[in-house]
């Protein structure tokens, strides 16, 4: 796999052509959940008189809401924290060719 350049503003972020696949799918589908979560709280207000199905589509609208927000945010990332010291951080989610340019970590983590 090539890793694809993503431009940060000041920096350069490699990612594959795998990993920027999932990336992007996730955005979507955190921001459908999201604008459905909103869309089904607009019909339940729309409908208060009309429909049933109105306490379903309040209760539910910020549940989809927000489990669209929290899965866009978590699966979406690029890099997080593993562990961080008063010195150092450790990452996970780096690209391989990224860790290949580094030198030569001597310490252990």
């Amino acid at each position: 796999m090539t890793p694809r350049s993503w431009q940060i503003p000041g920096c350069g972020v490699k990612l594959s052509d795998e990993w920027f696949a999932k990336r992007h799918r996730a955005m979507f589908i955190g921001w459908f959940l999201v604008l459905a979560g909103i869309g089904m709280a607009v019909a339940g207000v729309a409908t208060v008189d009309r429909s049933g199905a109105f306490p379903w589509m309040l209760v539910a609208s910020p549940l989809v809401f927000l489990g669209g927000a929290i899965y866009g945010l978590l699966a979406a990332r690029m890099v997080a924290a593993k562990r961080i010291s008063d010195d150092y951080v450790w990452l996970k989610g780096v690209h391989p060719s990224f860790l290949a340019d580094l030198p030569q970590w001597p310490y252990q983590p």
